[in-house]
């Protein structure tokens, strides 16, 4: 997480009446894998068709299990990194671009439909 996006997660903490935890400094969660003890809820704004964000570096990181995220875009490597995430029982709370949800993509589309079929 940059120091910007941290200082807007912080904001964003502000009118919620759930504690927070934003960790001791920024951190890349998506490349650094888990960042602590599974959450009981997850609120995220993650950045929209994010390219550059590790792809190469984690084809076939045991958080895919819907499918291996598009190179071009981190959205579903968000949505699957979040949901890796949670306690069992766990609530997850993600706002996406609104293309994410309609992609024809096959790789983006496999991965929305493998989410569903669970």
């Amino acid at each position: 997480m940059s120091t910007e996006a941290r200082r807007v997660a912080a904001m964003n903490l502000v009118p919620s009446p759930l504690p927070g935890d934003l960790g001791a400094g920024a951190v890349d969660s998506l490349r650094g894998g888990s960042t602590g003890p599974a959450a009981d809820v997850v609120r995220a704004d993650p950045p929209f068709r994010m390219s550059g964000w590790g792809h190469d570096e984690l084809v076939g990181d045991s958080r895919w299990g819907f499918g291996q995220p598009p190179k071009g875009s981190a959205n579903f490597a968000w949505v699957q990194h979040i949901l890796s995430a949670l306690a069992p029982r766990g609530c997850a709370v993600v706002l996406l671009a609104h293309g994410a949800a309609r992609s024809a993509r096959g790789d983006e589309k496999q991965i929305r439909q493998r989410r569903v079929d669970t």
